[in-house]
């Protein structure tokens, strides 16, 4: 995928870096654009303020909350 080699580029051009998973209910804001962008029809939008959906989570961001994430199953390790 073209902007996963971009991206594996760019990353080699910084002398220390770590790379980590986050998972969704972490990045709600990051989450939200996703599903917003996966489901528009245009190729690019540019915003000059957020979208009124986006600000409530902002806000959350904001002071602190987070959301516990839920397990369908449980792993313990051997």
């Amino acid at each position: 995928m073209p902007i996963i080699d971009d991206c594996r580029q760019l990353i080699s051009r910084i002398p220390q870096v770590r790379i980590g998973h986050c998972y969704r209910e972490a990045n709600s804001c990051a989450d939200f654009l996703a599903k917003m962008g996966s489901s528009q029809t245009r190729k690019f939008i540019l915003y000059n303020d957020p979208p009124v959906d986006l600000e409530e989570l902002i806000s959350s961001d904001a002071v602190g909350m987070y959301h516990n994430r839920l397990l369908s199953k449980l792993y313990l390790p051997p």
